[in-house]
């Protein structure tokens, strides 16, 4: 892209190079409000989902960062972060949570076709849940789909008011 630094001006456009969104702070709170919108409470396992991949050492920092964050709230019996291309892998999230009760939360940008068709359906999910070996788990719509994502956006570029 040919980028400047932070800060690249080119034929009168100023083009903002950020940290990545997925590292941002307020992302714990959105995913906090997925799981209590879909009826996540104290006794409740949250497992965290990212795309990850054994090709980048580095593709699921954030997805940890942000487990890290949401598990210091103290709101949920425990906090699991599960990926669909690396371990610890999506398949075995009924053997890793210790609750009945399990929402799974997409870390993802949009509800695109991961979110909405391939998770799903390795899931055999019916109408966003399913039940197995005794535990049912809820699955969310992705965190970039919550309208705050705009703030974050928006702090990151540094165009607040």
């Amino acid at each position: 892209m040919k980028l400047e630094g932070s800060l690249t001006e080119r034929e009168g456009q100023s083009i903002r190079y950020t940290e990545p969104v997925g590292s941002h702070p307020l992302l714990a709170d959105l995913i906090v409000q997925q799981a209590l919108a879909a009826g996540a409470n104290a006794g409740t396992t949250l497992a965290i989902l990212g795309h990850g991949t054994p090709r980048n050492p580095h593709s699921a920092e954030n997805v940890y960062l942000q487990s890290d964050r949401v598990r210091e709230q103290h709101r949920f019996a425990e906090v699991l972060t599960v990926f669909i291309d690396q371990e610890p892998h999506l398949s075995e999230i009924f053997t890793r949570a210790r609750q009945a009760s399990i929402v799974l939360v997409p870390l993802f940008a949009a509800d695109g076709w991961h979110v909405t068709e391939t998770i799903p359906e390795d899931l055999r999910l019916e109408a966003g849940e399913v039940t197995r070996s005794g535990k049912t788990l809820r699955y969310t719509p992705a965190v970039g789909t919550d309208p705050r994502i705009v703030e974050v956006i928006l702090e990151l570029a540094q165009l607040q008011e």
